[in-house]
């Protein structure tokens, strides 16, 4: 499983589905999540929302963001 950063030098909205129509969350700059690989132009995000701490599913196409997960 890859690692997503977000260095975007801005907080990134999370989307509830593929096409980034409905916000679900938002990561801060510099946040860490894992993620799975690329999808359509997509990062499949497993994140901890910040105020609840449920784990949840989210989409970006902040594509730049992806990293090699350092164990």
């Amino acid at each position: 499983m890859k690692r997503f950063i977000n260095t975007s030098g801005e907080d990134l909205s999370i989307f509830s589905d593929g096409k980034l129509t409905t916000v679900s969350g938002m990561l801060g700059q510099g946040s860490a999540y894992y993620c799975v690989p690329e999808w359509s132009a997509r990062v499949v995000l497993l994140y901890k929302a910040s105020l609840s701490k449920v784990c949840k599913i989210g989409f970006t196409d902040y594509v730049q963001g992806v990293r090699e997960a350092k164990h």
